[in-house]
Parts: structure tokens; sequence; C-alpha cells
């Protein structure tokens, strides 16, 4: 897929509400597992963070795409997901390469653009370094 091709589709895959963001990858994923939250959106309506997987369950590689760590963010991370999606990358995957696409991880921050969950946690706060969280001490 070229950047023309992109360019065009743009409005296909950009969302103006979590609502939107989730209906768009819901009808490109349709069997992504829901995982509910237990806060609200912004007009009272349930939130949820959908998964879904594609390739061999053995495969010994694993491709994770998250979407909405910090809720904002989740406008171009669900977009991307629909890019990936769209372009049938899925379909394309080796036998060694499995993908699971996470799709508003913070759904609650998605929904009302805020950074944090509904508990004001911040998933990946600035000055976290991986390599001091998985070390072996």
């Amino acid at each position: 897929m070229g950047f023309d091709s992109v360019y065009k589709i743009l409005p296909e895959v950009f969302s103006q509400s979590y609502v939107e963001a989730r209906a768009k990858f819901l009808a490109i994923a349709p069997a992504a597992r829901p995982y509910a939250c237990s806060s609200l959106g912004p007009s009272g309506e349930p939130l949820y963070t959908d998964v879904a997987y594609f390739g061999d369950r053995n495969a010994s590689r694993l491709l994770i795409l998250i979407s909405g760590t910090h809720g904002p963010e989740g406008y171009s991370g669900s977009a991307s997901q629909l890019l990936f999606l769209r372009a049938g990358l899925q379909d394309a995957l080796p036998a060694s390469t499995a993908v699971l696409l996470v799709h508003a991880l913070n759904c609650y921050g998605f929904a009302w653009d805020r950074r944090v969950t509904a508990e004001g946690c911040d998933l990946n706060p600035p000055g976290v370094r991986i390599d001091v969280v998985l070390s072996d001490s």
C-alpha cells in the first residue's frame, strides 16, 4: 500500500471518538475479544479493551501492537492497527509469527481524552526504564 493509497483512506481509519474507533476495529476484526472496563464513557457508554489474535497459536514469535496506552494516543494507534489490517498484513505472516492487537488498552483514557486511567494511573510513566524493570536482580 503506497502513500497515495494511505492518504485516501485516512478518513476511514482515523476516528473522532473512542466509540467510532472501536466500531471500526470490530468491523475489521470481528473475532476480537472484549474486556470490559469498570468505568463508563462520557455518554454513559460501556468501555472495552478489545484484543484480536492472528496467526498460529503455537508461533515462536509474537508481535504485540497496542493502541491507547495513553488515552489521546488511541486515535493514531487505532488508525495504525486499522491500516495494518486493511493492508492484509495479518494474512501474510510467516508461520513462525503471530500478531496480537490490543485496541484501546486504556479505554477510559481514550474515551475521555485523558492520559491516565479512571484511577489516575499512568500506564507508561516517563522515566521508567524497562531494562531495570526486567532485570534478573
